[in-house]
């Protein structure tokens, strides 16, 4: 009976009993009655003894070839595991190991494949390497991918306290490196980005930094947009995107946030000449609090120096109470008569009080003349 076996590229034929210039004899037959031979006399216990012989070189010979009909590790005996375990290429240049270790401490393998090339004068390295670890403090594989100065890894480890995945690039002397972790640490999970730049591309949420989180973020990086598409410059629509200011809330245990306040694009009815339908719009909302108290925040422009409110038209306040206050005065200044002015913006209520460089008027009735106007 002839059998094949391919182990690293090579055949092994195995013929008439033969493995290599091993010889594997055949196995005799028990007697029929299944008693074994008494041998009182020397011949029989030396007949005995070579047959105890042959019996462990069969079972040791099958074991042999058992294992190599069926690869496995678990199926090598000890000196085919050692074998296996370093096998190496007879190019210089490409090495290729496998190997596994046992003891009281754990269990350690690693598998390594390299390359050694010249490419236009230059030589070139490439590595792979992997090693499995496991031990009574922890497991770990650990995956590198090297080529030149260039080197890819992954991280993973478990222990009784912390689990950790990273995933990591970079050149031979780290200096440039990115690197991604994702980690469970004292019952507290969290990852981390690390690179020279990153690019978030589509759409990105953030559901929870907290009020403990910190983010810096330049301010000609945030846009809020308003779709001009569905714009049909009389019914109202509001920006895609707002600036919003939460109240934080901690009711019986459920933390709770409020909208209290926000910034954004608007577009409210027509366009005339007291109203302007497009306004960047800073509102607030009436608040309630966690005794359930209501309130209705104010919007406060608090300065170290002058405050200025300039505008290319109208400028307007209402209010159930508007009051100026100074320790010092209060001026209203004019700079135009009222025909100039009326000439140039027309009063659009009868109930208006102008304040004019010739005097002051109700309406277009004039109520005080200014006697030092010429």
């Amino acid at each position: 009976m002839r059998r094949n076996c391919r182990f690293h590229g090579e055949v092994i034929t195995i013929k008439n009993g033969k493995y290599g210039s091993m010889y594997v004899p055949k196995e005799e037959s028990a007697p029929k009655d299944g008693k074994k031979p008494s041998g009182d006399n020397a011949l029989d216990r030396l007949r005995e003894d070579i047959k105890r012989i042959k019996d462990e070189n069969i079972k040791r010979n099958r074991d042999n070839l058992d294992a190599l009909y069926n690869i496995d590790m678990r199926n090598m005996s000890p000196s085919m595991k050692r074998l296996f375990s370093h096998y190496s290429s007879e190019i210089a240049d490409a090495r290729a190991e496998i190997s596994a270790i046992t003891s009281e401490d754990g269990a350690v393998a690693k598998m390594l494949a390299s390359f050694k090339t010249e490419i236009d004068g230059e030589i070139k390295e490439a590595v792979s390497y992997v090693q499995a670890t496991a031990d009574s403090l922890q497991a770990s594989v650990d995956i590198v991918a090297k080529y030149d100065d260039r080197l890819a890894a992954v991280e993973v480890s478990a222990s009784e306290n912390e689990s950790k995945i990273a995933l990591i690039v970079t050149d031979e002397n780290k200096i440039n490196t990115a690197q991604f972790t994702l980690a469970f640490k004292d019952d507290e999970s969290f990852a981390e980005l690390v690179a020279g730049s990153i690019n978030l591309n589509g759409y990105v949420t953030f559901d929870d930094i907290g009020i403990d989180g910190t983010a810096i973020i330049s301010g000609n990086r945030i846009t809020m947009e308003m779709n001009g598409m569905i714009d049909d410059e009389y019914d109202e629509i509001e920006s895609t995107s707002r600036l919003n200011f939460n109240y934080w809330l901690d009711t019986g245990g459920v933390e709770t946030s409020e909208t209290v306040g926000a910034v954004t694009m608007k577009a409210d009815g027509e366009d005339t000449g007291t109203y302007s339908r497009y306004a960047l719009l800073l509102e607030t909302y009436e608040l309630k609090t966690r005794r359930g108290n209501y309130y209705q925040p104010a919007i406060k422009l608090r300065s170290a120096g002058g405050t200025s409110i300039e505008s290319m038209e109208d400028v307007y306040m209402e209010g159930a109470y508007i009051t100026l206050a100074s320790p010092y005065c209060t001026r209203i200044r004019a700079v135009s008569s009222f025909d100039t002015a009326n000439d140039a913006y027309p009063v659009y209520s009868d109930y208006d009080y102008v304040f004019a460089l010739d005097g002051i008027y109700f309406g277009t009735h004039k109520l005080v003349e200014n006697p030092y106007y010429q």
